[in-house]
């Protein structure tokens, strides 16, 4: 099992070390804006919101929950045949997964929107899951686990930027 974890963590490091240049001295900062800072409101808070704007999104597709996504929602290009009515569930694990609200990818009630480029990084960032866990965690050779798998939980632990170095324990 430690060595699942050791795996996970070596993965994460080097797919996320192209962000720490964004982080290091010298190097220019990732504009602020509202898609790009974290989401200060408490965990709960945002669960919240998100739960608010995902029930008004459910309302929306009331009685059509069984057709396929891609019929029911604009430009959906990801999972278009899942059934709509998980797509929303899907979309507040991630919003959780990375501790943002909708409005972190979407403008609200305006779902289909490219503005954000946020919404590709999460289309990329699935893929790159997908390719991990398909083809790349099944080359490892003697890798202590019968199916390993990673998800958006495994690196980002609630924030948008995954932490690079593990948090120093405080000393007294």
């Amino acid at each position: 099992m430690k060595r699942s974890y050791a795996l996970a963590a070596a993965l994460c490091l080097m797919f996320f070390s192209a962000g720490v240049a964004l982080r290091t001295p010298g190097s220019s900062p990732r504009p602020a804006g509202p898609a790009v800072e974290q989401d200060t409101a408490s965990h709960e808070q945002n669960a919240q919101l998100i739960e608010h704007e995902l029930g008004e999104l459910r309302a929306k597709i009331a009685g059509r929950e069984k057709e396929p996504a891609g019929d029911v929602f604009k430009n959906i290009q990801l999972n278009k045949a899942m059934e709509a009515g998980r797509l929303p569930g899907m979309m507040g694990f991630w919003s959780n997964a990375l501790g943002v609200t909708c409005k972190h990818c979407h403008i609200v009630d305006q779902w289909e929107k490219e503005d954000r480029p946020e919404k590709q990084i999460a289309r990329d960032m699935v893929a790159m899951v997908g390719t991990i866990n398909t083809d790349l965690l099944k080359k490892i050779k003697n890798l202590d686990s019968p199916e390993p798998r990673i998800g958006c939980w495994t690196c980002h632990r609630g924030k948008v930027i995954p932490e690079f170095f593990p948090p120093r324990e405080k000393k007294n």
